[in-house]
């Protein structure tokens, strides 16, 4: 069975920066679930009149995304995942269950505040995203980890051991083989 990592976090909270050297470290594959979609939006569409997504267009090709993913992680062996994996959604959590026991959430965690400010500085945005300004609201649905597998919180406020985060996820792995 696969080594599964997957990032989990706010919007802006530090995912993303985080996922490709954790993934480098622990020597996994990297899937992120918006390079998905933008080279989707890509290879699928041209370009939109005014740089924006149609929303419901966004909206297809992050479930096409969320669908390939999945398929990856299960069949493409050690992985990093990265992506806004909602705690709510029933969907979500099936599908990172059926990953198997040998998975590991690596949280990223920082105050709303700072994730709403981080997520709203990033410029330029890629046109697949609609969403382009980011709220307190907009964070409400991602205020914890999603809890399927070991958990790693990983304060992201500040610089991240990255070797100390990668030696906790093999330590973690390992016990699951025991």
């Amino acid at each position: 069975m696969s080594r599964i990592a997957y990032i989990s976090g706010r919007l802006g909270a530090g995912k993303s920066t985080l996922a490709a050297p954790l993934a480098a470290e622990l020597g996994y594959s990297l899937v992120m679930k918006d390079l998905i979609k933008e080279t989707l939006h890509d290879a699928l569409s041209g370009p939109s009149s005014d740089g924006a997504a149609d929303r419901a267009w966004s909206q297809r090709l992050g479930a096409a995304s969320w669908e390939l993913l999945f398929a990856l992680a299960a069949c493409a062996g050690d992985m990093v995942i990265e992506a806004n994996f909602n705690p709510r959604s029933e969907l979500e959590l099936d599908r990172l269950r059926g990953l198997g026991d040998r998975v590991v959430e690596v949280h990223c965690a920082c105050p709303a505040e700072v994730a709403v400010t981080r997520y709203n500085a990033r410029h330029p945005r890629h046109e697949a995203h609609w969403l382009t300004t980011a709220t307190l609201a907009t964070m409400d649905k991602y205020d914890r980890p999603v809890g399927i597998g070991s958990l790693i919180t990983v304060d992201t406020t500040g610089p991240v051991d990255v070797a100390s985060v990668a030696a906790e996820v093999r330590r973690l792995h390992a016990s699951r083989t025991a």
